[in-house]
């Protein structure tokens, strides 16, 4: 079994009924050149998952995430440090950012 210290308390890892919710946020991806992402899709066991996209250190875009499919992201913008942060109750299985639809089908 595996167990956490959560603040004051210990509990164990998968006991309970109810999901305990998260953060999580990607290490930094730096691109070669300045580019600005088209895309991007989560692959979770359920929805809603909330995404956000940094990029430089700033908040690009927040979305909540409602199903598996692909979705746009806005445009306007040119960087080269990426970040993803990811919060919701649900296994991620997987997150995509890229250039375009193409390439989540390719996925």
């Amino acid at each position: 079994a595996l167990y956490l210290y959560i603040g004051s308390r210990v509990a164990q890892w998968d006991a309970g009924t109810t999901l305990q919710s998260y953060t999580w946020r990607s290490a930094p991806m730096v691109a070669p050149l300045p580019i600005c992402p088209a895309v991007a899709q989560v692959d979770a066991a359920s929805y809603p998952v909330t995404l956000k996209l940094y990029v430089d250190g700033t908040l690009k875009h927040p979305q909540t995430v409602a199903d598996a499919d692909g979705f746009c992201l806005p445009a306007g913008y040119l960087g080269r440090k990426f970040q993803v942060e990811l919060s919701g109750t649900a296994n991620v299985k997987s997150v995509f950012v890229g250039s375009s639809m193409s390439a989540l089908a390719a996925q």
